[in-house]
């Protein structure tokens, strides 16, 4: 069986590297998470016998610096730096962006050969994954050009490849990534598609490395959303944040008119006060809205709810996504979708189990649409239900899809 090395410098292990790290400890001999201290300590989540999570230390930090002066200036940053002020960048932040890139690749990398020092194993029996097509690819890319025998993998998700999403995807060492990677693996399709009108003219090898691949979500039980004729109940999921745009469905649900309507939002963050007071406000307008903040839940609480509460409708108004795991994870217990058609949202929410918003939707928008399906027979909603659970099924279970990549990138 063969090792693999995961490349994260995001300082958590994710939930969607938690899932791919439940079935790649029964796939590989072991498994390395290689991260700068971590600051959301989450070990606990993939504590087996066979997975080791990899921690830098302070003094690697200053051995990194200085060798960062050393390296910076080759000839890939040499390169970018003319090409970024020939067309116009900021120097100084685009200076930011190449240090950046080669300080934590540079860390990645420092730990990666150290762990492949201490397993014993040839360069064949290798695997390495960037969690993201940032410097954790590069990282990988430079790994290969020292190890030509190890085989290496990247995600892509959103933010590394959508110009929308970050102003320097053509000046993030795509040169080196390009050659080495032996796959680059992205979310959704919309994503592969916008990375490449974004960067041109890409040769057909490349192109060769592009895959498809959703990560999908997990369940873990057979149980589906159940319905309730005494409310209409809505239901959204995520960070308080304003890329999430919660204050737009709070805006939508001052139009209420129809009947009762409860609103129940799972997820915390930096906005949670502002939310309170705009909740509050909200209900003085409208007798007809419940509202229930449920604040940061565990991953395995917000399933439990999904299959113990009635849900009439998911929302997502997200202003920027990649492909959202908050709406597979709704799709899995049959869960119809209202969600922005942004990013690869609309390879999930299609004609079948939802209804898809315009990017910078307002909140009438918002409201018009849950109205619409508010007015759906009971039939045609039980369809959509249906469809909700079919779609995720066949192309969003984690198990499935996970597997298959974990195998495909290891040949």
């Amino acid at each position: 069986m063969k090792t693999l090395i995961i490349l994260n410098y995001q300082r958590e292990i994710p939930p969607f590297m938690q899932t791919v790290i439940k079935y790649a400890k029964d796939i590989y001999e072991d498994v390395y998470y290689i991260t700068p201290r971590l600051k959301i300590d989450n070990r606990d989540t993939v504590r087996f016998d066979n997975v080791h999570v990899i921690q830098s230390t302070r003094l690697l930090r200053w051995m990194t610096f200085c060798k960062l002066f050393l390296m910076l200036f080759d000839g890939e940053t040499y390169e970018i730096i003319k090409r970024g002020i020939k067309n116009g960048l900021d120097l100084k932040g685009l200076l930011k962006h190449c240090i950046t890139y080669q300080f934590c690749s540079m860390k990645l990398i420092w730990m990666a050969e150290r762990i492949l020092k201490q397993c014993n194993k040839s360069d064949s029996d290798i695997v390495l994954l960037a969690t993201w097509f940032s410097s954790e690819a590069y990282a990988a890319s430079k790994m290969k050009r020292k190890h030509p025998s190890i085989k290496t993998a990247s995600f892509a998700h959103s933010f590394e490849v959508d110009p929308q999403r970050g102003k320097y995807v053509r000046y993030s060492y795509n040169k080196s990534k390009h050659i080495y990677l032996d796959g680059i693996y992205f979310i959704a399709d919309r994503m592969r598609l916008i990375y490449m009108n974004e960067l041109g003219n890409i040769n057909q090898e490349v192109k060769r490395k592009f895959y498809l691949s959703y990560l999908g979500s997990t369940k873990e039980d057979n149980r589906l959303n159940i319905t309730s004729d005494e409310i209409f109940n809505i239901c959204s999921c995520s960070g308080l944040v304003p890329i999430k745009r919660i204050d737009k469905l709070i805006g939508s649900l001052k139009f209420w008119k129809e009947c009762p309507i409860k609103w129940t939002h799972l997820g915390g963050g930096p906005l949670m006060e502002k939310t309170i007071k705009q909740v509050e406000e909200l209900k003085s307008i409208n007798s007809l809205v419940q509202v229930n903040l449920k604040g940061k839940l565990k991953n395995e609480d917000v399933k439990r709810y999904y299959a113990e509460n009635p849900i009439d409708l998911f929302i997502n108004v997200s202003e920027a996504e990649g492909l959202p795991v908050s709406i597979m994870e709704a799709a899995s217990y049959g869960i119809p979708i209202l969600a922005t058609d942004v990013g690869g949202t609309r390879e999930i929410v299609r004609d079948e189990n939802g209804f898809l918003l315009p990017g910078d939707c307002t909140s009438q928008m918002i409201y018009d649409k849950i109205l619409l399906f508010y007015r759906l027979s009971q039939e045609q909603k039980d369809t959509y239900r249906k469809n909700s659970f079919k779609i995720w099924h066949a192309q969003f279970d984690a198990q499935k899809n996970i597997v298959e990549f974990l195998n495909k990138i290891q040949k």
